[in-house]
């Protein structure tokens, strides 16, 4: 289980790193496009970069803060059962966040990935293949279900231990 622990903080570190050199690099594009704006420079691929970056630091960011347990929840309703209610609403959450992450995104978002790639589709001011933007979507599909798949071993590992007391 150590190791397993390790792997997963590498993950969660260098998925955390990705998302600051991410937004970094934004910020610079960002501030380039400003500038260039300011003194009626032509650097139209600015916009497209930062487009493109903002879709990247988002989806590794959500999967960073679902690692976290940092996202958003509704729990007003879920306050306001009993603890083996909350125990199976956790466990449903899990199982409907583990089809979602693996569903639309790392099955459909792998077919959006292998269909743009096959036609050749390529981004317009960079030329980029739009497949690598699309790539965001099943990577940050895979790290979300991994940490589902996390979160639902140790809720069902709490629910065997309970019962064994």
């Amino acid at each position: 289980m150590k190791a397993y622990q390790k792997i997963r903080a590498a993950l969660c570190r260098g998925l955390e790193w990705g998302v600051m050199f991410t937004m970094g690099v934004l910020v610079v594009v960002v501030m380039i496009q400003i500038f260039a704006r300011v003194f009626e420079l032509d650097c139209g691929w600015t916009e497209e970069v930062a487009t493109y970056l903002l879709i990247w630091a988002g989806l590794l960011g959500a999967s960073v803060g679902f690692a976290r347990n940092s996202h958003l929840g509704i729990d007003y309703l879920v306050d306001k059962t009993g603890k083996s209610s909350r125990r199976l609403i956790d466990v449903m959450v899990q199982l409907i966040v583990i089809f979602f992450a693996v569903y639309p995104m790392i099955w459909g978002g792998g077919k959006v990935v292998a269909d743009t790639l096959m036609r050749g589709q390529v981004s317009t001011a960079l030329q980029v293949p739009m497949g690598y933007i699309y790539l965001a979507i099943p990577i940050s599909g895979a790290f979300i279900a991994l940490f589902a798949i996390e979160k639902l071993v140790v809720l069902l590992a709490q629910n065997s231990q309970k019962e064994e007391a």
